[in-house]
């Protein structure tokens, strides 16, 4: 399909595993705005916080990519930082898991 994801361990200052990960993902131009990357994400952020040991999603997209930002908001992440240009989301277990 047109579309890449990706999940990756977010390591702690000694390169030791957390239960933190950071969800990714791009859209090829001609499959956006259907859904998929909503779709796709947010089974992703689920499926890993339902995993043992996993706390929380993270997620970074440029402020102006309205794009992202609209999936990211669609899945329940929030937007807890701004790194220069970079807007950071997190999605807690607790958010989706009660």
């Amino acid at each position: 399909m047109g579309e890449n994801l990706a999940i990756k361990i977010i390591p702690d200052a000694t390169g030791s595993p957390t239960d933190s990960v950071e969800l990714g993902y791009q859209v090829v131009p001609s499959y956006r705005r259907q859904g998929y990357a909503s779709e796709a994400a947010k089974a992703m952020a689920d499926w890993t916080l339902y995993q043992p040991g996993m706390k929380k999603v993270t997620a970074g997209c440029n402020a102006d990519n309205i794009g992202s930002k609209r999936v990211l908001e669609k899945i329940g992440m929030r937007l807890i930082e701004t790194r220069g240009k970079v807007l950071i989301w997190e999605l807690c277990k607790t958010e989706i898991i009660g």
